[in-house]
């Protein structure tokens, strides 16, 4: 599989930032979380139920100028030529923003190819808090870098910033096509 990048802004988000701060966690080896999101596709889809079966990285952003730290991560990812897909995933805590989710998605979808829409999914309300919960949310401008096992296990998790020793740790748990 490809690196599907979404260059993609929070847009929004920032609005109200993340209702509850949450101490940061390791959440290696767990099970990650059971929630509803959507791409910018319009499709509902839950995870980690739709990546079931393969590896996957998942790019979890807070706030908005969490962007930037995630820009990098696809960045890296691209130009590692890793082998594995890449969803970005906004995750929005608060009930206002669910208040005016089509809005923040409409302002996405603005600034991304129609092609990239299917990798951005966005999470909103409870099941963001979920998130922010399962993941902590200190440190908001950070990126939470996952890379789920085909059964939804989180064999990889860094919140700390882009750092090419992280990427390289990251790329080397990515089992090679048909392992």
């Amino acid at each position: 599989m490809v690196v599907k990048l979404a260059a993609v802004g929070l847009v929004l988000c920032s609005l109200c930032g993340c209702a509850t701060a949450y101490d940061n966690k390791d959440i290696l080896n767990q099970s990650f979380p059971r929630v509803t999101g959507e791409s910018l596709e319009e499709k509902v889809v839950q995870l980690p139920d739709h990546f079931s079966g393969q590896h996957m990285i998942l790019l979890l952003g807070y706030e908005q100028n969490a962007q930037f730290d995630i820009d990098r991560w696809f960045l890296g990812l691209t130009d590692s030529q890793v082998q594995a897909t890449v969803y970005e995933i906004p995750t929005v805590v608060g009930m206002f923003p669910g208040m005016i989710s089509g809005r923040i998605d409409n302002g996405m979808r603005s600034g991304i190819p129609s092609e990239l829409w299917t990798s951005v999914i966005t999470v909103y309300g409870r099941d963001a808090e979920r998130l922010a919960r399962f993941t902590g949310n200190e440190k908001p401008l950070n990126a939470r870098v996952i890379l789920l096992d085909p059964g939804g296990r989180v064999v990889y998790f860094h919140d700390r910033g882009y750092g090419i020793p992280y990427l390289k740790e990251l790329i080397s748990l990515i089992p090679a096509r048909g392992e």
